[in-house]
């Protein structure tokens, strides 16, 4: 697999091939991701080793990601989350190892991630789902 720091995007409500975005400020592999529908994050990945950069896109205006802030540490193929508040990063690979932290960022909100909590066990590239409660 190559780095990339491409964005690309697609027109849900009509068949088509993906579009230029932008680009992330780093090229990557094994990131993660998670939106509010308003703003998109990117978290993590790999350019070389694993970094903690969080970047994010403003979904409404095409153009390159800016600085978000930083994770807690470096990791990259961890889980992307998000509830529409808050965006979570969970697990994957860093310089000392696969974590089972867990960060959290509010996304309306520039700033560094904080420490949410753990998953039961260290993994790599954990399945994340989302959504809202009622």
């Amino acid at each position: 697999m190559a780095r990339v720091d491409t964005i690309e995007y697609i027109a849900i409500a009509s068949l088509g091939n993906a579009t230029d975005f932008g680009n992330l400020s780093n090229t990557i592999l094994y990131g993660a991701s998670c939106s509010n529908g308003t703003r998109g994050l990117f978290m993590g990945g790999n350019s070389g080793s694993a970094i903690d950069v969080l970047d994010y896109i403003t979904i409404a205006s095409l153009g390159n990601a800016s600085d978000f802030g930083d994770m807690t540490s470096s990791r990259d193929d961890g889980g992307g989350l998000s509830d529409g508040t808050k965006g979570c990063h969970g697990g994957g690979p860093s310089g000392a190892g696969t974590t089972d932290t867990i960060d959290y960022v509010n996304i309306a909100s520039l700033g560094n991630a904080t420490d949410f909590g753990n998953l039961s066990a260290a993994t790599q590239a954990p399945s994340s789902c989302s959504g809202n409660v009622s």
